[in-house]
């Protein structure tokens, strides 16, 4: 299938029988993100079990920069439900891996919208998140999505709730002696205070801002 770009220049999609998603144009991907889902593809091709199939997509889901990470994380979302949903006969490792994976694509989707600035899908899909990785005892898992929702309400000016989810991911990271977790929380608490004038409290827990990133 060909699109006329606003360049006049004809753009052909990329197949989706290989490539899995539509609307993929391959030319206006970077070489390194064309590799990692060349890569990644190509293990999933291969694979016949649903679980490896899944795991195939994380790099993409990861790693690749341009936009289009986000067809490939709504493809895995899809599929980690059907698989959830279709197959009786997991084992319980299994099952329980792959709740894993559907809260990180939940999480990420929730992400996706919140770097879009639409707030409220993005904390739609962070509460769905925390409702699963609770369910399933990811503690880890819960620190990032805390994170990420305190970053949503700090950058809106929620002071209060904003500090409520950090602590709450501190709070996490100390009782599992997260060394590195803990201080980005603290990092990130620091912040808060340092925006809102209060410097005292901010220099007892800030040094610099932790980046976000796909969890």
């Amino acid at each position: 299938m060909l699109l006329l770009s606003f360049n006049g220049v004809a753009q052909e999609f990329a197949d989706k029988g290989y490539y899995l998603v539509d609307s993929l144009v391959l030319e206006d991907l970077s070489l390194a993100d064309k590799e990692i889902i060349d890569s990644c593809l190509n293990e999933f091709h291969k694979e016949t079990e649903d679980l490896w199939k899944i795991m195939a997509l994380n790099e993409i889901c990861y790693s690749v920069r341009h936009n289009d990470w986000s067809k490939y994380q709504f493809y895995q979302y899809e599929l980690i439900k059907k698989t959830l949903n279709d197959r009786n006969d997991l084992a319980p490792s299994v099952k329980k891996e792959l709740m894993l994976l559907l809260a990180e694509a939940i999480n990420n989707i929730g992400l996706m919208y919140s770097d879009y600035g639409n707030n409220l899908m993005a904390l739609e899909y962070y509460n769905k998140c925390l409702e699963l990785r609770k369910r399933i005892g990811d503690k880890e898992g819960l620190t990032f999505t805390y994170n990420n929702m305190a970053y949503i309400y700090e950058n809106q000016g929620l002071v209060s709730r904003s500090l409520k989810y950090y602590f709450l991911s501190l709070e996490l990271q100390e009782e599992m002696q997260d060394t590195l977790g803990i201080a980005g929380s603290l990092n990130n608490i620091g912040h808060v205070y340092s925006t809102q004038g209060d410097k005292k409290q901010a220099c007892l827990l800030y040094t610099s801002p932790s980046p976000r990133d796909r969890q």
